[in-house]
């Protein structure tokens, strides 16, 4: 922070020579001694208005960012929950499955659909990180900016009392009337009106500052909590996947098992087929037989 320029005011108890005093036009005349030093620029009341409303601007930058911060949190709490919420009613769907192609069909679905949601967290996860990263450097910034404030106070206390205690010093010497006493305690007024300016921007970059820790704070734990439920999504995602998969090989193992059972059920109503076939053959040779018989004892008779 650079130097704020001081109020230079003469010693008014040094009292100029008499033949000073005897020539009003002599350069060493009491008025232009003390009229001098006030002649200097640029003017304090300026530059130090113009680092003043700095700090402020720079204050409410601050809190427009920490603004934006908190509605970033929200918009991923509530995109965590709704991860979430799709997971869970993907497990629910699974444990209450038909074992049909259709369930199948809706578990691929669903996996691509909560694949695609975990991309998402974990971009919105990306993107606090980076947001928790500015809010770090703009902390950094503010507890520059509070050190710079307490300098300036410090340095305009300083000022101020080198000021009134020359101005009280020199006051028994010339009247109170005097324009160079005036524009002394003039500068005086303006000096305690820009520490009392300082002083008030201290205490909102101190605030800033805390506001500033406090959203670090949340962000950080969140962060945390999205990564552990990023990492619970992940294993929620691939035992979806584990229970599709064992679905599916199910219904394989079915579609075999039918088809075996389809293949030896003609098999069966083949033999089945022939044994009849067989069955009537023989009967119709066992009738044959009886007939014959019954036409020789008929003869025999």
């Amino acid at each position: 922070m650079a130097q704020r320029p001081s109020v230079s005011i003469p010693n008014l108890r040094s009292s100029p020579s008499k033949s000073s005093r005897g020539n009003p036009n002599s350069p060493d005349s009491s008025d232009s001694k003390v009229s001098k030093p006030f002649d200097r620029k640029p003017s304090i009341k300026s530059s130090s208005f113009s680092a003043t409303e700095k700090r402020a601007v720079r204050v409410s930058e601050m809190q427009q960012q920490l603004n934006q911060l908190q509605e970033e949190l929200k918009k991923m709490k509530e995109e965590r929950s709704r991860v979430v919420k799709e997971l869970t009613e993907a497990k629910k769907m699974v444990s209450s499955q038909n074992n049909t192609k259709e369930d199948l069909k809706l578990y691929k679905d669903r996996i691509e659909f909560l694949e695609l949601e975990v991309q998402k967290a974990k971009e919105s996860e990306r993107k606090m990180l980076e947001s928790m990263i500015s809010q770090t450097k703009l902390l950094e910034q503010t507890k520059i900016s509070l050190e710079e404030a307490k300098l300036e106070i410090r340095s305009l206390k300083e000022t101020m009392n080198r000021a009134e205690s020359l101005v009280n010093g020199g006051s028994h010497v010339e009247t109170n009337g005097s324009s160079d006493l005036i524009r002394a305690k003039e500068e005086i007024m303006v000096l305690r009106n820009e520490l009392k300016l300082a002083m008030g921007a201290e205490e909102k970059s101190k605030k800033a500052m805390d506001d500033l820790a406090i959203a670090l704070k949340e962000v950080t734990t969140e962060a945390n909590q999205v990564k552990e439920r990023l990492l619970i999504a992940e294993s929620e995602l691939d035992n979806v996947r584990v229970e599709a998969q064992r679905s599916k090989n199910q219904l394989k193992s079915m579609g075999e098992n039918y088809q075996a059972a389809l293949e030896e059920s003609e098999r069966l109503k083949f033999d089945l087929d022939e044994a009849i076939t067989a069955w009537n053959a023989k009967e119709d040779g066992f009738i044959d037989c009886m007939k014959v018989s019954e036409g020789e004892m008929s003869k025999r008779g």
